[in-house]
């Protein structure tokens, strides 16, 4: 079981992968060179492959070098990615997170990343000064035919589209992305507390007024917020909840018990630890 590859100007070109594997790693150097290219449709429709993670030494990746991989739930890459081919990660349905580390300041792969797909994704995004995690939802084109005009118009449903367009190849518009906001809170709740909990744990380039709308929606949803955080285990979330105090007392209690009947004793003890307690005169202290 290993990797088939080709050598070219003393580079290595990935071409596929012998025999099954779920978790692929692909090395930075094979025979002591350096791995710089994902061929073509080396990986495409592939039905074992669950996680691939990339170097830092791969510059490109080859048309439709991951199409199809019906399994695929989660990519690691870097921003050292200069020539993103056609379809790269399209059609991967299951596909729904991205690790992304920034070094040189280039977007042009997350740009292209999430242009493969219409779903809901998550990119983990390592800065040289940060971290930030942005959930980008899912959206839909529609084509309507007006008779009349003989027309044939675009239709967009979700707001996923509005996210995706926060990204460019130079830069990631966080002012826009946060103000998208708005919109999804009233079309997802769910979804926009995913978004909210995320963005305050990690307030990369977050604004006051932001983090104070994030804030307002969770207040609001936090029962909802908390079992996500319970369901996905998330104690990040849970102390980012429990820190601001954006649980009320109903919402507390229900969670913990939610917690408890998932056998989660961790969750418990964060959500338990901002139960109001009484002192020795029997009143409630913070």
């Amino acid at each position: 079981m290993s990797f088939l590859f080709q050598i070219q100007k003393n580079e290595i070109i990935i071409t596929g992968y012998e025999g099954p594997v779920s978790y692929l790693q692909i090395p930075e150097t094979l025979e002591d060179r350096p791995v710089t290219q994902i061929a073509a449709s080396a990986f495409s429709g592939r039905t074992d492959l669950i996680y691939a993670k990339l170097p830092a030494t791969i510059t490109k990746l080859g048309r439709f070098a991951f199409y199809g991989c019906s399994a695929l739930e989660k990519i690691s890459l870097s921003d050292g990615i200069i020539d993103y081919g056609d379809g790269v990660f399209r059609q991967c349905r299951n596909m729904h997170e991205a690790e992304l580390d920034i070094r040189e300041q280039r977007y042009y792969v997350l740009k292209e990343l999430l242009a493969d797909t219409d779903r809901v994704i998550t990119a983990d995004i390592t800065f040289p000064d940060g971290r930030a995690r942005l959930t980008f939802p899912e959206y839909l084109f529609e084509y309507i035919e007006d008779t009349r005009a003989r027309a044939i118009h675009l239709h967009i449903e979700g707001t996923g589209y509005n996210y995706r367009e926060c990204v460019s190849r130079k830069s990631i518009d966080f002012r826009s992305y946060d103000r998208s906001f708005e919109k999804l809170r009233s079309a997802s709740p769910s979804l926009a507390c995913r978004i909210a909990m995320d963005r305050l744990c990690f307030p990369y380039n977050l604004e006051k007024s932001a983090s104070d709308s994030y804030q307002e929606h969770l207040r609001t949803f936090g029962k909802d917020a908390a079992a996500l955080a319970v369901l996905e285990r998330r104690t990040d979330w849970l102390q980012m909840l429990t820190a601001k105090q954006l649980l009320s007392a109903d919402a507390l209690h229900d969670s913990i018990q939610f917690a408890s009947q998932k056998d989660l004793p961790e969750c418990v003890a964060i959500l338990a630890s901002a139960l109001p307690r009484k002192n020795k005169k029997g009143r409630m202290m913070l």
